[in-house]
């Protein structure tokens, strides 16, 4: 099952991937994409993100079903914010 939420882009596209790819790496987690789009993967959560105007639509492709939904959703926009 997958699910997708949206995220307000804050500020410029680079530094919050450049943000993101570092809180990745900081958390041994899996992080490829650019400005407009890529991949993350890390403690069994698997997902993509894209950049459309002011938004990053985050979605989430896997997780383990004991880590609720709140919890990957607060988790992952913490590596966008």
């Amino acid at each position: 099952m997958s699910r997708s939420f949206h995220i307000p882009l804050t500020g410029d596209a680079e530094a919050l991937v450049a943000r993101a790819e570092k809180a990745a790496r900081q958390h041994n987690a899996e992080f490829s994409g650019d400005i407009s789009a890529g991949r993350f993967a890390g403690r069994g959560v698997e997902g993509q993100y894209k950049v459309q105007g002011d938004t990053v639509t985050v979605t989430i492709t896997k997780k383990p079903l004991w880590i609720l939904w709140p919890w990957v959703e607060k988790s992952i926009a913490s590596l966008f914010a």
